[in-house]
């Protein structure tokens, strides 16, 4: 029997390499990626391999220092820019270990108007802690236009490492970071535009939403057992809602508005505008849920789906009833991806964590959870982005993770990437962040 542990449940140990790694951006529009820690006889800021840029590029970090410009439909390299050695993408020091949860090793990143944003942390800090820094680059041509500490200062923070996903709205970048602070910055200066301090760390991911008020609401959770509401525009508490542990996954909105998130063990509905409890499902006895939710409309059915420590699990949205559940017999870190809403083919895509059986990358069918494909027996924790009717999804994969794409009418696997020796020391590693879509 599967014990609850709160948060030690919902932590577990990644696997560590000798020149670790991070992350996988996809982003709608033009695009650079990070990369690779490997030596360069190119100077900082400079763009190799001058290719036409698609008007769908997608952004890879593979470790620490690169960017690195992918065409989405074949894998093909377009560019890379290099960025300076005293900064880095999120990296993980070689040797080193540390605990992470769901979807948050690294932060994914976000895009619009010729901007990507992205977070890392300062190489070489000798402070305590690690503080974190949200990095903008042109788009066009690579070159960082500026960067921002996690406090919202000059100055680095001595611990404000930033796990989770960065979100763009309303002209900032909104973001947490493990001093315990929700901030948002302007999007094109980098300067700090509100701070809202919570009781410890911030590792959820924020998620902007309308709630019938001026402005908008940016939702997220904390690890003081709280899920928050604040005001997009100015950081005001709006309302606070308690939980069970620790909040470490990213909201998403629902049905009508209603804003669903999960402590690991207890699945919430709550009200936008006041954050009342509108439903709660609770995990099944001998399980937790491991992902974010995911909502989708299935033949006109609102329905929730959430990866938990077994599979997957659907749920009536408008109740919070169980709809179906699916064992695959191991974890599902990374929220299912849906190909839902006006659909043709209907497809719930679930990467399930692991290098071996039961592992993989599975099509399911939203209505029961059948599978209807099972084209990738490697795994890891990316959520699947849908793209022109393929999924793109990072898996595990020796000697190194690959990046795939996978056509969800066929059910194979149309086309892979993954880093040579020649672009990254050895062992690097990008299976644990999500692919994200922008503009």
């Amino acid at each position: 029997m599967l014990q609850k542990k709160g948060l030690s449940f919902l932590f577990a140990r990644l696997r560590w390499r000798s020149a670790a790694a991070t992350g996988i951006f996809l982003l709608l529009g033009l695009a650079p990626i990070l990369a690779a820690c490997s030596t360069s006889s190119t100077q900082p800021g400079a763009v190799e391999q001058q290719a036409t840029t698609p008007p769908v590029s997608l952004f890879l970090p593979t470790s620490c220092h690169n960017l690195q410009m992918i065409n989405p439909g074949n894998g093909s390299v377009l560019r890379v820019a290099h960025l300076d050695q005293n900064d880095q993408v999120f990296c993980l020091v070689p040797g080193t270990s540390a605990a992470f949860s769901t979807e948050f090793l690294g932060s994914t990143a976000a895009a619009a108007n010729g901007i990507v944003y992205v977070a890392g942390d300062v190489a070489n800090f000798t402070d305590t802690g690690t503080p974190g820094v949200v990095f903008a680059f042109d788009i066009a041509t690579g070159t960082l236009k500026w960067k921002a500490f996690a406090n919202g200062s000059a100055n680095p923070p001595a611990n404000g490492k930033i796990f989770g996903q960065l979100a763009l709205a309303n002209g900032l970048v909104y973001f947490g970071s493990v001093n315990h602070h929700m901030l948002a910055i302007n999007a094109s200066t980098g300067k700090p535009v509100w701070d809202f301090a919570t009781h410890d760390a911030v590792v959820s991911s924020p998620t902007v939403g309308t709630t019938n008020t001026a402005h908008d609401t940016v939702f997220f959770g904390s690890n003081d057992r709280h899920v928050y509401a604040i005001d997009a525009f100015n950081g005001l508490l709006r309302w606070s809602f308690p939980t069970r542990i620790q909040v470490e996954t990213k909201p998403a909105i629902g049905f009508q508005g209603t804003v669903l998130v999960t402590d690991g063990l207890t699945l919430y509905a709550l009200d936008p505008k006041n954050g009342t409890l509108k439903w709660s499902l609770s995990s099944p006895d001998d399980t937790t849920f491991f992902s974010s939710p995911t909502f989708g409309l299935v033949d006109g059915k609102p329905r929730v789906f959430v990866g938990t420590s077994v599979g997957v699990l659907a749920v009536d949205a408008t109740n919070g009833a169980k709809v179906w559940e699916k064992r695959l017999g191991a974890p599902v870190r990374a929220a299912p991806t849906c190909a839902c809403d006006g659909a043709s083919l209907l497809r719930l895509v679930v990467n399930v964590d692991g290098l071996n059986a039961p592992a993989g990358v599975y099509l399911l069918d939203p209505h029961n959870g059948d599978i209807r494909a099972h084209p990738l027996t490697n795994g890891g924790a990316s959520r699947p982005t849908l793209f022109n009717g393929h999924a793109l999804v990072t898996i595990e994969h020796q000697p190194r993770d690959n990046l795939v794409s996978v056509n969800l009418t066929t059910g194979q696997v149309e086309w892979r990437w993954g880093p040579g020796v020649s672009d990254i020391d050895s062992g690097a590693g990008f299976s644990y962040i999500a692919p994200v879509l922008g503009a």
